[in-house]
């Protein structure tokens, strides 16, 4: 903020100095020249002070650690405010063994600049086809029941980003389920809370 007073105070004195040596008809045009500049200065400073909050976006687990599931994350977008635009974030696309995430530990699955002061409602995370479970020894396909298109499920948020920084976390609950189906496949019913600021 300095820098740019420090930089208006500079402007002035030069258009204060050259105005000493020039004709009236010019000065008027300088004179106008000079009022856009400070009003695009302006409107630049007041664009560098929005704050922004880099959100960031990780994955732990509490499924049943006999279940060695692995899941195939593609994509994570953000609803902000009551806006009913979906903002997408920077995903680290990949299958994530979740056994690997056990007892505390966690990984980043997504990262993204949002306005700081606003609400994150709602956080739409979509998987894709590589989805296992490992049985016997075997591994084999493990469908993702979300109870929507496109294999996509959204997750209540309700995080107000107060600070730089902000995390959730996303928990894979033991209250999800695995069942087998009559025609043998494996379908995951995930769980999946939220936790702010882990």
């Amino acid at each position: 903020m300095w820098k740019q007073v420090q930089f208006l105070f500079n402007l002035f004195l030069a258009y204060f100095l050259v105005f000493q040596e020039i004709e009236f008809s010019m000065k008027k045009y300088l004179a106008g020249f000079f009022l856009v500049s400070l009003v695009f200065i302006a409107s630049c400073s007041k664009d560098n002070l929005t704050p922004i909050t880099t959100l960031n976006v990780r994955l732990t687990n509490h499924l049943d650690s006999t279940k060695d599931v692995s899941l195939d994350i593609r994509d994570i977008k953000v609803s902000i405010d009551d806006d009913t635009a979906w903002l997408s974030l920077k995903p680290n696309a990949g299958v994530y063994n979740l056994t690997d995430y056990k007892n505390g530990i966690d990984t980043s699955i997504a990262s993204g600049k949002v306005q700081a002061t606003h609400i994150v409602n709602q956080l739409r995370l979509a998987f894709g086809s590589n989805n296992t479970i490992k049985v016997n020894k075997q591994v084999l396909p493990l469908i993702i029941n979300t109870n929507s298109i496109n294999e996509q499920m959204l997750i209540e948020v309700g995080a107000k980003m107060n600070r730089e920084e902000e995390t959730v976390t996303l928990d894979v609950s033991s209250a999800s389920t695995i069942k087998e189906t009559v025609d043998g496949n494996f379908v995951l019913t995930p769980v999946i809370t939220i936790k702010k600021n882990q």
